[in-house]
């Protein structure tokens, strides 16, 4: 997943303007902006759902390991 995010922001913050910036290049350059904060905050609740998932289970196996001692 994280492979797939950082090629995604390369690909979008990669481009090189050559010559005068016009108005147009600047809306494409927010709008890229704006893709890749969202990006990077989907990212970041990715991570989190992932590592609560990993919580829940990892309590619930210990909680089982317990009751069998």
């Amino acid at each position: 997943m994280g492979v797939c995010y950082s090629q995604m922001g390369r690909e979008l913050w990669g481009n090189r303007t050559i010559g005068e910036l016009t108005q147009r290049q600047l809306d494409n350059i927010k709008s890229k902006r704006k893709i890749t904060e969202f990006t990077a905050e989907l990212l970041k609740q990715h991570k989190q759902q992932l590592a609560l998932r990993h919580s829940v289970k990892f309590v619930s196996s210990i909680k089982t390991l317990l009751s069998q001692i």
